[in-house]
């Protein structure tokens, strides 16, 4: 486990922490924003018609912990975004002094939602991360529950037969960008049967090695949603990772189903669109 490069004000709680990049920053934003639309329509779809006896099932094994402390750049990016997705479903963390991780908003809005339909339906979510200590925080999060996995690559492997059961599955790996060759071949067949979340750190702008990695990558998603034996789309969304110095792209990967990637494919395009064009804004002009 890499030690943590991005740290808190109060010393004494960096050790604990572990983290790597900073809570609350643009990908988290653009990644939350997908995640909780996703989650809400795809929680409103499995119980329009009728209860089932099987609850909506996330799988996130790159969870990190359950919420973090909303540091003073994330409040205010929160507020900068006032008018999202993103921000309401945080807006009760937030009154604590915490962020929720994307995983832990996704289960909260297909609750919410299954409550206001109705339906008696019931969310769960199936988290690990390779911290111990962020691993343990979940088992006090209702209906949560930790996955037994020395790896977060071993769950691939466990949701390939047709028992296994899952409704979203969200892969956000630290360094998909460098090591996506392992595991998008079997994401992509996941997403034959139930819509796949990737999130990725885009590092194509710092050189041509770096996009060549890139559309090689791209190329491989293509090539395996034409070649899925149900008929899959898929969706990308990104952010530049600074207003000032953008090397990188914060981006978002949706692999579904047609019918689901259609009906969410306008008001994805519309909110990415608009953080975009805030960031981008921001940056344009000084003085």
């Amino acid at each position: 486990m890499p030690r943590w490069s991005w740290k808190v004000a109060d010393p004494s709680a960096n050790a604990a922490l572990n983290l790597r990049y900073e809570p609350g920053n643009w990908g988290d934003v653009l990644k939350g924003e997908w995640a909780v639309r996703l989650a809400r329509h795809l929680a409103a779809q499995k119980f329009d018609a009728s209860a089932s006896a099987r609850p909506f099932t996330i799988y996130d094994p790159f969870a990190g912990a359950p919420d973090y402390p909303l540091v003073a750049a994330s409040a205010a990016r929160l507020e900068s975004v006032a008018y999202s997705e993103f921000a309401k479903a945080q807006e009760a963390f937030a009154c604590n002094g915490t962020l929720a991780s994307t995983g832990r908003l996704a289960l909260e809005t297909a609750r919410a939602t299954l409550t206001l339909s109705k339906s008696g339906g019931e969310a769960l979510l199936h988290a690990f991360d390779l911290d111990e200590v962020r691993r343990a925080h979940w088992h006090s999060i209702t209906q949560a529950c930790v996955l037994d996995l020395a790896s977060a690559e071993e769950l691939l492997p466990r949701l390939r037969p047709p028992e296994a059961h899952f409704d979203l599955v969200l892969w956000d790996p630290y360094d998909f960008f460098d090591h996506w060759g392992a595991a998008l071949e079997a994401l992509v067949k996941l997403a034959e049967r139930a819509p796949v979340l990737i999130y990725l750190y885009n590092k194509a702008p710092q050189g041509a090695g770096h996009l060549h990695q890139y559309q090689l990558m791209r190329k491989h998603l293509a090539a395996g949603v034409q070649t899925a034996s149900t008929s899959l789309a898929f969706l990308v969304g990104r952010l530049p990772s600074d207003a000032i110095l953008p090397r990188a792209w914060h981006e978002v990967i949706l692999v579904g189903g047609k019918a689901t990637v259609a009906a969410l494919r306008g008001e994805l395009a519309e909110i990415t669109q608009r953080f975009a064009a805030q960031l981008s804004g921001a940056g344009a002009f000084e003085g």
